[in-house]
């Protein structure tokens, strides 16, 4: 009775010891899929920083794109500007021009003026001497 009593111990610890071994291998399972949970978490913050790097980057890549259609926009101004500026000095220079001609005209009148005076005089001094 006592050998009997005594298999059914042994047969309970090889049993215990069985469950035991068992549980150490589902504990190994879990601290496993612990350690690839927080893996994957480590994966998926790198990824969310990832995204927030190109995010961030689409952002820098907008502002230069808007910066350089704001430089190419400025060139066009100034351009209209130095162009402007020209067509004024041209315009200017015509003026002078104009101006020049203006006086040169307005000098001739004298000229003939006087020619026709002096006409007018030798005309006359020529009854006087007749």
């Amino acid at each position: 009775m006592i050998e009997e009593k005594s298999g059914r111990i042994q047969a309970k610890t090889c049993k215990k010891s069985e469950t035991e071994e068992k549980n150490g291998r589902i504990q190994a399972k879990t601290r496993q899929k612990s350690e690839t949970e927080e893996k994957n978490g480590r994966i998926q913050a790198k990824t969310r920083q990832k995204s927030e790097t190109e995010e961030k980057n689409g952002r820098i890549q907008a502002k230069t794109r808007q910066k350089s259609e704001t430089e190419e926009k400025n060139g066009r101004i100034q351009a209209k500007t130095r162009q402007k500026s020209e067509t004024e000095e041209k315009n200017g220079r015509i003026q002078a021009k104009t101006r020049q001609k203006s006086e040169t005209e307005e000098k001739n009148g004298r000229i003939q003026a006087k020619t026709r005076q002096k006409f007018v005089i030798e005309e006359k001094n020529g009854r006087i001497h007749a």
